[in-house]
Order: C-alpha cells, then structure tokens, then sequence
C-alpha cells in the first residue's frame, strides 16, 4: 500500500518495509517500540501526504462512489415509473446528471491532487488509487 511513496525516512525506518499492524490509522506512521518502550519511527511530514491519499480513498471508494450508484438507480427508477408525470421525469434526469458529474468531479480532483504531488516531488504511484 505504501510503496508508491518515495521519501527517506531516516536510519532504519522504511515506509515501504517498515509497518505496525497496530498502526491502521488514517495516518500509518508505522511506529513501533523498541526493547525499552520508545517510538523508532515517530510520524513524519511525509506520513501526511500519506494521510491525504488515504482520506481521498476513503471518500471516494467508501463514499462518493456508492452514493453515486444510488443516485443512479434512484433516478432510473424516477424515470421508468414517471409515466405521463414530468416532474418526476425531470427530478429522475437530474439525479442522474448529478450523479454523473459527481463522480466527474471525485476523478478530476484525483488528478488535481496526483498533480500537486507530481510538483513536489512525491509519487503516488498512479494505479495505486484503484488497486489498494
């Protein structure tokens, strides 16, 4: 999941390699304790670009798309059972419109924010958004 990340973290602490299991949070520092208790791998300014990639999948595989999809269904319902009534028609049409360009919007703020990174200097590896 965070191999799409390239950043040096400093001596023994490796993003791709070094992972917490306990660290499932929305920002994954992968910390963990040494023998005597303290943190080896404290968050980093990194770990927020890794944070903003996974806010972003969230709302868009957990939210954006499935309401989306009702929306959809929604409105094909609207408009099959509208029958000689065109205020259902229109109210089905422009749930679907909305629907539409919901989705358009959730996909080209992807390619808002992979450019912003591409700037900085950080590769969010492109394909990782679907594949996760």
């Amino acid at each position: 999941m965070l191999s799409g990340v390239a950043f040096a973290y400093g001596p023994g602490c490796d993003a791709v390699t070094h992972k917490d299991p306990a660290a499932t949070g929305i920002v994954p520092c992968g910390v963990s304790k040494d023998a005597t208790g303290v943190l080896t791998c404290p968050c980093e300014i990194p770990h927020f670009f890794i944070m903003i990639r996974n806010v972003y999948i969230f709302v868009t595989w957990t939210i954006a798309l499935p309401l989306a999809g009702l929306l959809i269904v929604i409105g094909g319902v609207l408009l099959i059972i509208s029958g000689a009534n065109q205020n259902m028609f229109d109210l089905g049409k422009r749930l679907l419109w909305g629907a539409f360009w919901g989705v358009v919007l959730v996909f080209c703020a992807w390619i808002i924010i992979n450019i912003i990174f591409m700037t900085l200097g950080i590769n969010m590896n492109p394909g990782a958004i679907f594949f996760t």
